[in-house]
């Protein structure tokens, strides 16, 4: 699990935080699906692709603004990441971190939640295997280009967990 932030919220702001969280999963899933009606699930996840190509590159360079992040070592990703997790609301966790690798489980994704909850559960698997790989290898990039990541397991495939896993290379 994430550690907690230390700064303390009113009533008024976590409920405009869930407001706001709602919005942005709600938004993602209708103009998908109102895509995949006017052309085909193919066409819908393509361009999905190309939306969260740019989004995370937004929320990756925010991150780095917001925390005041210089510095571009895993740590820092895992820093940045933890933003985005919490926001999201992931339940995930930490299993390895040193100067050449990063490895994060993540036990329940909420994107997968909705797919389940809208009956859709059978494309979840299809879709994290092009936009999590995506948005996660650019938010790698964004920190450090040497920085490639891998998803090494999917819990909407099957696994336990997803196992995310960000290794700096030399090249």
């Amino acid at each position: 699990m994430l550690p907690e932030s230390s700064v303390k919220m009113d009533d008024r702001q976590k409920i405009l935080i869930e407001y706001l969280r709602r919005s942005y999963f709600a938004v993602d899933g209708l103009w998908f699906m109102k895509k995949e009606e006017e052309s085909s699930f193919a066409e819908a996840l393509e361009m999905d692709k190309k939306v969260w190509q740019i989004l995370a590159r937004i929320q990756a360079r925010k991150t780095k603004e917001l925390l005041s992040i210089e510095e571009d070592t895993l740590g820092a990703l895992f820093t940045g990441l933890q933003v985005k997790f919490e926001a999201e609301q992931y339940d995930c966790e930490l299993t390895t971190l040193d100067e050449h690798r990063l490895e994060i489980a993540v036990k329940n994704c909420p994107w997968h939640a909705l797919m389940k909850k809208s009956e859709r559960e059978n494309l979840s698997s299809q879709i994290a295997e092009v936009i999590c790989k995506e948005e996660l290898k650019v938010w790698a990039r964004e920190y450090n280009p040497r920085i490639v990541f891998a998803l090494a397991a999917m819990h909407c495939a099957g696994s336990p967990a997803c196992k995310l896993v960000f290794q700096l290379v030399n090249t």
